[in-house]
Parts: C-alpha cells; structure tokens; sequence
C-alpha cells in the first residue's frame, strides 16, 4: 500500500495549529513560527545526503520522504524528549549540534505495538534491556484479549500529541502534564512591574536580572507541574527583582542560588509584592490560549484537551499563589 505519514502537529494546516496556540506544543506562544519543515531538510539534511552520495543516491534526496521517514521515527521510536527549538514551530531540530542527553532513537519491532499509559498502576508491561539485548516482561498477569499497556516515557499530554500523534483520555489524567510559561512572558512583567517607574529602577532591575541570568534563574520556559506549585527558579527570579536593596546586597554577596518559599514570608509587604507579579505572569499567560474555537475535528479536539490540562493547571497555579500570599489563619478563628 501507499507509505503515508503519521498525523504529527508539524504536518497540521494553519486553520487546526491555531488551537494549539498557547500550549507547550508550539513553544512560546509570541514567537515567530521558525524554521518550516522543508527549511530544515534543505538546511541539515540535504548537505548530509550529498556529502554521504553513495549511500543516499540523488532519486532518494526527497524532502517528501523524509518528512515521511521522520515522522515514523518520531511516533515509533523510544527516545526520550526529542530536541524542540522553542521558536513556535513543531519541527525537531535537525542539526548536528542538538544537545543529545539521552541515547537513541531505538526502533524496537512488535514492542512499538503496544500502547501507552501515563498511570503506572494501568501498565502491565516494561522494557528492559540486558547488555545488547531487549526484551519485555509481564508486570502482571495478563489476560487473553487484555490491552498490553506500557511506558513511551514521562511525556506531557503536549509532548505525546507533538512526537507520538496522540493524547491521553485517561480520567485520572496524566501526572506529567505541565503548563509552560516562557521567559518572555517573565521578564515583561518584571520590566513592567519593576523596572518602568525611572531609569534608575531600569538599570536596578538589569543589574538584578544579569546576577539572576548568572545563576541560572532565567530559563527559556518555567515549568508548573500538574499541582500547581510555582517553580522554586521562578519564585526566586521574583523575588530578586522586588526584594529591598538591603535584601538584595545580602543575597549578591551570599552564595544562594534558589531562595524559594522558605525566603517567602506570608503576609509581609514583599510576600504579596511577589504573589502579586506571579499573578500577573500567570494571567499573561492565559492570554495567549484562543478562546471560543469550534472544534469540527479530531486534531482540534485532542487541541482541545490540551489546552484545558494546561489551563487547569494554571488555574491550580493561581490558587496556589493567592495560598502563598496570605496569611495562616488562626487555630482559634
């Protein structure tokens, strides 16, 4: 039969990615689509094909199949998180300068069958590997007829629906879903907050963020777990950038990195100064999920549910910092 590729986010028309806009799946969600699919091939792979003649003939120098071969590597290979380049586009880097973490890609016949289940206890299969050798054994007794359910890796809703083509309809949800919030959606609300009012707070707050960059506090994406709980990386980063100039030398000249929640004291001025800024990175957040789509398809209902994990954490997020924010009250009250 005719070879087709599989049903991956890099492949959707404009009209079914518009109802991904905002989640995790085309990363961030201000940034400039970047490089298409074709681009990529003729900037990475089309150099490696020509410089590899005898083994890639000219006739098999085919964007199109490519983009079919790729696409079977992506939903069938375990790998771990592929190398997305956050620029708002679907599309793995190509090139040979991705940072590579973890072995792989491994393409392992029949065991690429089997489904998969972000809830251990639904597994009832696992890999493992001996030396050279694979091989899979029952976690438990497995019925005739019985789904042979197993682990692709600890991959968000969002990250299965861009690599796998799939998500999860599972109703205890998936405990590795993730809300994503970018840097640029950090640091605008900094500036706006905290480094707008003169240029002396203008160059107070570069010289906070350029310490915090140091540290390792400005990241490209601050990740919220599926319970809400605000990033230690992120708190930190707030707190640097609204803390007294006394607080802040103290910290200059200590060797602290992360302060986080044990640094944030409930009902203090500076606690709801910080439990203020996060609201409002959260709510910038929020804005950028497309609101009152009609969803007439598949892909856009598995957009869908994206997006309503990822605002479900926000949520949890925003009630958890309101938490943070307040005083405990009284035993007695």
């Amino acid at each position: 039969g005719e070879s087709v590729s599989e049903d991956l986010p890099m492949f959707w028309p404009a009209e079914d990615l518009a109802h991904l806009q905002g989640t995790a799946v085309v990363f961030p969600p201000d940034a400039t689509p970047g490089a298409t699919l074709q681009a990529a091939f003729e900037e990475h792979v089309l150099p490696l094909m020509a410089r590899e003649g005898s083994v890639f003939p000219e006739a098999t120098r085919d964007a199109e199949a490519f983009a079919r071969a790729l696409s079977w590597v992506m939903s069938r290979a375990f790998q771990g998180e592929l190398n997305f380049q956050c620029d708002g586009s679907c599309v793995p880097h190509l090139g040979t300068d991705a940072d590579v973490k973890k072995g792989g890609p491994f393409m392992i016949p029949v065991f690429d069958m089997f489904n998969h289940s972000s809830v251990e206890a639904k597994r009832n299969t696992k890999l493992r590997h001996d030396g050279d050798f694979l091989y899979c054994v029952a976690e438990t007794d497995i019925k005739a007829g019985e789904e042979i359910l197993q682990c692709y890796g600890a991959h968000s809703d969002a990250e299965l629906l861009r690599t796998y083509g799939f998500v999860e309809a599972d109703p205890q949800g998936n405990p590795c879903n993730q809300l994503l919030i970018s840097r640029s959606a950090v640091l605008g609300v900094l500036q706006a907050k905290f480094g707008e009012k003169s240029p002396k707070a203008a160059a107070r707050l570069a010289k906070r963020l350029q310490l915090s960059a140091e540290r390792g506090l400005v990241l490209p994406a601050y990740s919220v777990g599926v319970h809400g709980a605000i990033p230690p990386k992120l708190l930190t980063l707030v707190q640097v950038a609204s803390m007294g100039a006394q607080e802040y030398a103290e910290y200059a000249e200590s060797d602290m990195i992360e302060l986080g929640e044990e640094m944030h004291i409930i009902g203090t001025d500076h606690a709801e100064v910080v439990t203020g800024a996060i609201l409002e990175i959260l709510a910038k957040a929020e804005e950028h999920y497309p609101k009152e789509l009609q969803c007439s398809t598949q892909r856009q209902r598995w957009a869908k549910h994206v997006r309503e994990v990822e605002v479900g954490i926000l949520r949890l997020a925003r009630a958890y910092c309101v938490t943070m924010g307040c005083e405990e009250s009284d035993s007695d009250g």
